[in-house]
C-alpha cells in the first residue's frame, strides 16, 4: 500500500450543471410562450414510439423498408418542446413539425430528418437515394440546443403575428 498516493489537500466540487442547465432552458421555454408545452422523458406522457411514429408520418414517401438513422433513445432526450399553433388559442393543436427533441448532444425539429443520399453523376446531376432519413443533412451548428431556441422564438412570432393588429380609432361610449 505504500505506492496509493495521497488525496489532494483541497477538496474539488463539481457542480451538478447538466440538471441546471437543462432546467434553466426549461424556464427560458416556458418563460418564452404560454403556446409552449414542455414533456419530459419522466412524464407517463411522454412516448419515444409515438415520436418516431410522427417522424414517420412527416415524411411523405416513406416504404415500411425504409429506416430513420440517429433518432434518439429515450434515455438521451432531456425533454421535447411542442408548439401550440392553434391561431385563436381556443384548444391547443400540437403538430409534429413544431416538435422539438432536446436530447444529450443534439436539438432538432421531428420534421427535420431528411432521406440519405449521394450524389453520383455531377455532370448530369443524377442522385442516389438511400434508404435511411436522418439528420445527416444539416450541420452541428444547425442542430444546438442554442440554434434551434432561435428557431422555436422565430416561429412562435410568425404564428402571433399572423393576425394583423386592429385599427386605432375612438371607443364610442
Amino acid at each position: 500500500m505504500e505506492n496509493v498516493p495521497k488525496p489532494p489537500v483541497h477538496q474539488d466540487r463539481i457542480e451538478p450543471l447538466v440538471q441546471k442547465n437543462v432546467e434553466g432552458w426549461i424556464t427560458y421555454f416556458v418563460n418564452l410562450s404560454p403556446r409552449i408545452k414542455i414533456v419530459r422523458n419522466t412524464d407517463p406522457e411522454f412516448d419515444i414510439e409515438q415520436l418516431h411514429q410522427a417522424v414517420r408520418d412527416l415524411i411523405e414517401h416513406i416504404d415500411e423498408n425504409q429506416t430513420i438513422d440517429g433518432f434518439p433513445i429515450k434515455e438521451s432526450v432531456a425533454f421535447v418542446l411542442l408548439i401550440d399553433s392553434n391561431k385563436f388559442g381556443s384548444n391547443p393543436i400540437y403538430k409534429g413539425r413544431d416538435t422539438y427533441l432536446f436530447c444529450s448532444n443534439v436539438a432538432f425539429s421531428l420534421d427535420h430528418f431528411q432521406q440519405d443520399s449521394e450524389l453520383i453523376d455531377e455532370d448530369n446531376g443524377e442522385w442516389e437515394y438511400f434508404d435511411t432519413f436522418s439528420l445527416s443533412s444539416y450541420s452541428e451548428d444547425c442542430l444546438t440546443w442554442k440554434f434551434i431556441g432561435k428557431l422555436i422564438k422565430d416561429k412562435i412570432k410568425e404564428i402571433e403575428q399572423k393576425i394583423p393588429h386592429p385599427p386605432k380609432g375612438k371607443r364610442k361610449k
